[in-house]
């Protein structure tokens, strides 16, 4: 599983099927690291596999509150399924994580668009909504007009807001 990342097709809870929302239940797994993400907050811990099991060390969650409220009901199944320790059936591009009558059905998700290998480091970032990971989604979005960025520099974080600039250690 390691260095692999993954997308949900099913999700069910005692065997009964949940609907996925509007924003892909996503899975990464590197370098001992796991992150998951739902559409809004960002999962994720330290992970091992302990014969079958996937088990997460202290994991931790941003706290945004997310609409509409299947992002958020999934978030919760999703960070209690990772915390319960879950079963782990790994076959070829299909893993399958349960634990306590909560079952998520994944497949392998295709390399990354090149245009997501910017370099996090030097890339100017434009802000385009803030409260989840999509326009769709967000809780908020910015005024007409206004263009807010953030660009990293060595060991420095620099924020143009449209209004006022500032900047600090990165």
């Amino acid at each position: 599983m390691a260095g692999r990342s993954y997308v949900a097709t099913q999700l069910s809870v005692d065997g009964e099927p949940v609907p996925l929302g509007p924003r892909p239940i996503r899975l990464s797994l590197e370098d001992g690291d796991l992150w998951a993400t739902v559409g809004c907050n960002s999962i994720g811990g330290a992970y091992d596999v302990d014969r079958d099991r996937l088990v997460v060390k202290r994991l931790r969650s941003t706290a945004m509150w997310c609409f509409p409220s299947t992002v958020m009901r999934n978030e919760r199944l999703v960070s209690d399924l990772l915390s319960a320790g879950p079963c782990v059936d790994v076959d070829g591009e299909r893993l399958e994580l349960g634990a306590a009558g909560t079952v998520v059905s994944m497949v392998e998700r295709p390399p990354r668009d090149a245009a997501d290998d910017r370099p996090l480091r030097g890339t100017r970032w434009v802000l385009t909504s803030y409260g989840c990971s999509s326009p769709e989604d967000s809780v908020a979005r910015l005024p007409k007009g206004v263009e807010s960025t953030l660009r990293l520099s060595g060991d420095q974080a620099h924020v143009d807001t449209g209004c006022n600039r500032g900047s600090g250690p990165a």
